[in-house]
């Protein structure tokens, strides 16, 4: 067993570091259960228009909620026969409980023991937002050498400028040197010459087949297998 440890790892953030089912598949619950009580729609039906699957406790790679504006999720919403006013008022009002994919400290921590040089993290939320959740789950910012955020003048995805941005800051002369972490295909494009583009089918929305299309070399059930499936391999 030989390690193969990338010098420059980029995670994405919902669905790679943050467990997206578990997270935001309760407010999908709650708000079915309120839904069914006070105007008597079936819960199944609108997890359904939502794109939740009730019976794997995951959301659908279409999701409506994950994957359409607020305005267009009204629109479809109401196309159902559903009233829209109460679902998106409570898809405004909502405040889940952030539920990590794994010990991210273990995580990073054994990442950096094993040679992982740089350590950064993209994510459609703005900056300020992705530095709250990651030190909520105790990570500071010597864990992280750098964030590219929805707020800042470049876009994260699904343009390559936030990967370009990172490995510039840090003076990265070989994108084989690189690694990519992600739960969408997206991921995997902007990650197109990276030593490593690794998928992650369990806490986001993609398939392995969809991983696996968008140019993966590794596709994984969540990170805490990161090390152990890709870093640790056979050669």
């Amino acid at each position: 067993m030989v390690n193969r440890v990338p010098r420059y790892l980029i995670f994405d953030k919902d669905g790679t570091l943050l467990d997206l089912n578990k997270t935001y598949g309760a407010s999908v619950e709650v708000l079915a259960k309120r839904m069914s009580d006070e105007f008597g729609v079936e819960p199944r039906r609108l997890e359904n228009v939502l794109g939740l699957d009730p019976e794997r406790k995951r959301f659908k790679e279409d999701a409506l909620c994950m994957t359409v504006s607020n305005s267009e999720m009204a629109r479809k919403v109401e196309d159902s026969g559903i009233p829209a006013g109460p679902v998106m008022s409570h898809m405004k009002d909502y405040r889940p409980t952030f539920v990590p994919a794994c010990n991210l400290p273990v995580l990073f921590g054994d990442l950096r023991e094993l040679g992982v040089q740089k350590i950064g993290v993209l994510s459609l939320d703005d900056v300020a937002a992705t530095e709250r959740f990651l030190e909520a789950q105790g990570l500071s910012s010597s864990d992280v050498d750098g964030i590219v955020g929805g707020d800042m003048n470049l876009r994260p995805k699904p343009s390559d400028d936030g990967v370009k941005f990172l490995l510039k800051k840090w003076k990265c002369g070989d994108l084989r040197e690189a690694m990519i972490v992600g739960d969408h295909p997206m991921d995997m494009k902007v990650g197109a010459g990276f030593g490593w583009r690794v998928g992650v089918c369990g806490t986001g929305l993609s398939s392995p087949e969809a991983l696996w299309a968008a140019g993966a070399t590794h596709v994984i059930r969540d990170v805490s297998k990161l090390i152990d499936c890709v870093i640790k391999e056979n050669p």
